[in-house]
């Protein structure tokens, strides 16, 4: 009975030690006896090399003009001129819109009768004081030449003439640069007030796009870089080229960037747009995306050596969308799985597919 024991302990031991000793796959790279003895799988493979890498840094924006302006009404009237309308080009001081004027008229002929009635009242009152004013010094008689020309009214009248020039002036609207009207809200025959906004006018083919940059990515961004901006219709592709980078990062973490658009016919300002900026790099070894797979949450790469698959722990940089930097695990000439590798198991026998 005692032999008995002894023997039952003795393969529990051994069985406990053989479990514990047992690898587990997702603790790292793992040969197992049905891997070695399975039928090879095909696979596909990329030879690692130094290559330029194109780093992207992508996001979205707002297409803007260089120069935009809200036209607003500085005087009451009614239109009796609009040239007026959507889309339509409009030269640098051109006139775009006038008001009635009459009412200004008749008051600019009445200021000029005052002014004129006041210059003969003011001569006659300086021909008096001519006399007494001989020896004295020239403050002195400037002093009297106001007090003459003030009591004569002669000051207001010409002060008032000034005003209403003023205001026959705003009666004509004209464009405040070349460009494209934009948001017209009057027409012929409408009566507004002061402050009304009569257009929007901007800069048609000269464009640029506001966008957001991450401030991890800020420090691969620099004036001049090339760029693409691409509506969101996805109609076209647009060059473009960061004109401008704020030093200053949003409580969100972004910092704003103007990318401007080469050639901009077929944008509109307010078109939502993402941009792409290419940031050339320095050779550095790459590979395709699909060569990477994740176990326990690390990037792990397969590479094919005398017939079977061997597992890679690497350190990854950046991505571009299709290829990977690799800092750390590979090198140059290594010749990585990138089919078929999803359930591949350290040292499982592979057949590389010839192309």
């Amino acid at each position: 009975m005692k032999k008995i024991s002894l023997v039952y302990v003795l393969a529990t031991i051994l069985l406990f030690s053989c479990r514990q000793s047992a690898p587990l796959a997702e603790d790292g790279p793992v040969k197992s006896a049905a891997a070695t003895e399975s039928e090879p799988n095909t696979v596909q493979t990329y030879t690692t090399k130094l290559l330029t890498f194109d780093y992207l840094v992508q996001s979205t924006g707002k297409v803007k003009a260089i120069s935009e302006q809200k036209v607003l009404a500085e005087n009451n009237g009614l239109i009796t001129f609009c040239n007026l309308r959507n889309n339509k080009q409009a030269g640098n001081g051109s006139t775009v819109l006038t008001l009635d004027t009459k009412a200004t008229l008749l008051k600019i002929d009445k200021a000029n009768e005052r002014i004129y009635n006041s210059r003969l009242n003011y001569q006659s009152d300086l021909l008096s004081q001519e006399s007494l004013l001989k020896n004295k010094s020239k403050g002195i008689r400037d002093s009297v030449y106001r007090k003459l020309k003030a009591n004569s009214g002669l000051s207001d009248a010409e002060s008032e003439l000034k005003d209403l020039n003023y205001e026959l002036s705003k009666a004509i609207v004209k464009a405040p640069f070349t460009g494209t009207l934009a948001g017209v809200k009057v027409q012929n025959g409408q009566y507004i007030r002061a402050g009304d906004e009569l257009f929007t006018i901007y800069t048609g083919n000269d464009l640029y796009l506001e966008t957001k940059i991450l401030e991890t990515d800020i420090g691969s961004i620099k004036i001049g870089q090339s760029a693409n901006v691409i509506p969101v219709s996805g109609a076209s592709s647009y060059k473009a080229v960061v004109e401008e980078i704020n030093p200053m990062v949003d409580e969100n973490g972004l910092v704003s960037v103007k990318l401007k658009i080469l050639q901009a016919g077929g944008l509109l300002p307010g078109m939502n747009a993402t941009a792409t900026i290419m940031e050339p790099e320095q050779k550095c070894l790459i590979i395709p995306k699909q060569a990477v797979v994740m176990r326990s949450g690390k990037p792990v790469v397969f590479t094919l050596e005398e017939g079977v698959a061997k597992w890679n722990y690497v350190i990854l940089g950046r991505d571009n969308g299709k290829v990977f930097e690799v800092k750390e695990g590979l090198k140059e000439g290594d010749k990585v799985i990138i089919s078929n590798n999803l359930q591949l198991a350290h040292g499982a026998p592979v057949r590389e597919e010839k192309r």
